[in-house]
């Protein structure tokens, strides 16, 4: 098994305005507490490689992920892309803009981001390092987050 890994800061300029996704219109950034990241993990084993990338971001839109896989031509590539859906980073979906009408999108920073997606997960993909094998652990920090799961229901007949 080989893994390979990489990332990059996604946060965008204040240059511009950039509203921010979630929780009402016209939220505007006003500074930057944390950057933003996008982070791809490549994982090769016997010839079939899958690259896991997390980006922070409320979400993407089809369209948007297939340019950016159409453009990276690696074959026989499975590749899943998720967004942490935090609601303190730009709009990507064109939701939250200054009022329910007019989309938050920065058309700029939207192909900015693309090109590094593209260079990210490029880069986790280049120069991947032998590995024996993958753990996995959590932990929980009581008052830091909280994940407020939706339950669902099942009927039966």
């Amino acid at each position: 098994m080989n893994i390979g890994y990489a990332q990059v800061v996604i946060t965008p300029s204040l240059d511009r305005p950039v509203f921010l996704a979630g929780f009402g219109q016209n939220r505007r950034a006003e500074s930057v507490h944390d950057d933003l990241y996008a982070r791809a993990l490549s994982i090769n084993q016997d010839g079939k490689t899958l690259v896991l990338c997390a980006v922070d971001l409320v979400g993407m839109f089809r369209p948007h992920l297939q340019a950016v896989i159409q453009r990276l031509r690696v074959p026989d590539l499975s590749l899943i892309i998720a967004c942490t859906h935090t609601h303190h980073g730009p709009d990507t979906m064109g939701l939250w803009g200054p009022d329910t009408r007019t989309s938050g999108v920065d058309q700029v920073y939207l192909g900015e981001l693309q090109e590094r997606l593209i260079g990210v997960i490029s880069t986790a993909l280049e120069k991947p390092q032998p590995a024996a094998g993958m753990k996995a652990g959590s932990v929980l920090v009581r008052g830091v987050a909280k994940n407020a799961a939706m339950r669902i229901f099942l009927m039966r007949n």
